[in-house]
């Protein structure tokens, strides 16, 4: 493997590099206290009745709501005068996550995608943190679960849900045809303002998904690793052409849609932030990650717990028009494995010695969890492309 990580000029969308500034600009600034619900309140108060048509409508029942690895979300009612209420969700930044994103490409991405796959709906967005202290947007509360009522256990963070034999079949078909459509959505013609085109050359795709996350290790490790210059090198060698980009989701997963258990089907598709164009194989290669998987009870794999891999991948072509190179999905199967080593073995460590999220415990926990993708990213390199 070549080594890297060496000084150089990278390559790193403008929106993307503008959020990695802001994030080092706010390192060293001490202890985080997470926002309580008496703290949002009055914060929610005055920027809802700032919203045109909003201005006598008052907020109540604000909760914190559980998981969230890198944002801090709480939902909370709006009631007019007339005593009608609609349920939203507040998505906010803490000074430092798992992963540093922009709420105006998650806003943007949210409002492309409306009608498109069942998303929730972008309301509003705090651009720039004027009003809550913090770059956040606003969207529709979506009734759903991550995952069915009796069904098996699962990990923290939504890794390797396991949503029981029964569902299997009821989510993989939804399940299929929302990516399928996320890859065949006209991205061209959205308002994807803050989104940059990679055609400055066919290996621009491929090499900006290497810079970014190549800096991100750089910005936030805090112990060095032998492994990850070697990896960073073998990608560069390895970086394969691209000139068809598709939206990509990059964490389009189970653990990442919400199930309506009365309707069984998918009700929205959540956590666009790490959204980009891109080659589709990338999204594909994140799917069939072994941690979001699991064996199913005769101890077959099933990519993110619905079906097997091989069947996984020809639904894909059979519904895309799309054909996988074996090469190509095996470069974003070690990108990927690489990108999860550096937000497990960087940022969430960072993030947990900082003290700046409200999950400073699941950061910890995330650590040791990074060296099994070390081992992974090892093995995927050893075993070269699968047919």
């Amino acid at each position: 493997m070549g080594q890297s990580l060496s000084p150089r000029a990278l390559d790193v969308e403008p929106s993307i590099a503008s959020v990695l500034a802001a994030k080092m600009r706010k390192r060293g600034s001490g202890a985080y206290r997470p926002r309580s619900e008496a703290d949002v309140l009055p914060l929610l108060q005055r920027y809802v009745a700032q919203q045109p048509g909003f201005e006598r409508h008052q907020v109540s029942q604000v909760a914190r709501l559980a998981g969230g690895a890198s944002k801090e979300q709480f939902r909370f009612d709006v009631t007019g005068p007339d005593g009608q209420a609609q349920r939203l969700v507040l998505r906010m930044d803490p000074p430092e996550s798992v992963v540093e994103t922009s709420r105006v490409r998650e806003f943007q991405a949210l409002r492309a995608f409306e009608g498109v796959v069942p998303v929730p709906r972008a309301i509003w967005m705090d651009a720039d943190g004027e009003h809550f202290g913090t770059p956040a947007l606003v969207t529709a509360f979506v009734q759903g679960v991550t995952k069915p009522a009796g069904a098996p256990g699962g990990n923290v963070s939504g890794l390797g849900i396991n949503v029981g034999e029964s569902w299997r079949d009821v989510l993989a078909e939804p399940f299929m045809r929302h990516l399928v459509a996320i890859h065949h959505f006209n991205w061209r013609q959205a308002d994807l303002q803050a989104y940059a085109v990679p055609d400055a050359d066919p290996q621009q795709a491929a090499r900006r998904q290497i810079d970014w996350w190549t800096q991100v290790w750089l910005e936030d490790a805090v112990d060095p690793d032998p492994l990850m210059p070697a990896v960073e090198g073998w990608l560069r060698d390895n970086a394969p052409a691209c000139t068809d980009f598709v939206f990509c989701h990059s964490d389009y997963r189970t653990g990442n849609y919400l199930i309506d258990e009365g309707q069984r089907t998918i009700s929205a598709v959540l956590d666009w932030e790490l959204a980009h164009l891109g080659d589709f194989h990338d999204d594909v290669a994140w799917v069939t990650c072994k941690v979001f998987g699991h064996l199913d009870e005769q101890g077959r794999f099933l990519v993110s717990g619905l079906m097997q891999r091989q069947q996984f991948l020809d639904r894909y072509m059979q519904l895309s028009g799309r054909r996988i190179d074996a090469k190509t999905l095996h470069f974003y199967e070690v990108l990927n494995s690489y990108k999860v080593c550096v937000i497990m073995l960087a940022s969430a460590y960072r993030t947990a010695v900082e003290a700046h999220n409200h999950q400073n415990v699941l950061q910890t926990w995330l650590v040791p969890c990074g060296h099994v993708f070390v081992s992974e990213v090892c093995r995927l390199i050893d075993q070269g492309p699968r047919a």
